[in-house]
């Protein structure tokens, strides 16, 4: 049986996973479109790749953690993911306007 720090890392893997795939995608897009579009699009996605690296780092922190400072290892790692979500959502407005969600947890 899964603990709950075990059950909210594999939660936080996958999401992270789901937004990999979709800048992946992004990526993708980004490479075949026009030069001028391409540099704001790159710009976008390295803003992404920040919040992400930021995010992974603090999941780290927080597996490295005691079990008595875990909570608030996961406090900070909920920050961290807040504000990555914000980016993606950011990033989603931009790469693809049509679009209202990305999964988000």
């Amino acid at each position: 049986m899964l603990t709950d720090r075990e059950e909210y890392v594999r939660g936080l893997k996958e999401d992270l996973d789901r937004l990999n795939a979709l800048a992946a995608g992004w990526a993708e897009d980004t490479r075949a479109a026009p030069t001028e579009l391409r540099f704001a699009c790159e710009r976008q996605l390295e803003r992404l790749r920040a919040h992400r690296e930021r995010s992974a780092l603090r999941l780290l922190a927080a597996l490295a953690a005691p079990p008595h400072a875990w909570e608030q290892a996961a406090l900070g790692v909920d920050e961290a993911w807040h504000a990555m979500h914000e980016a993606y959502g950011v990033a989603l407005r931009y790469f693809d306007p049509g679009r209202s969600d990305f999964g988000a947890r």
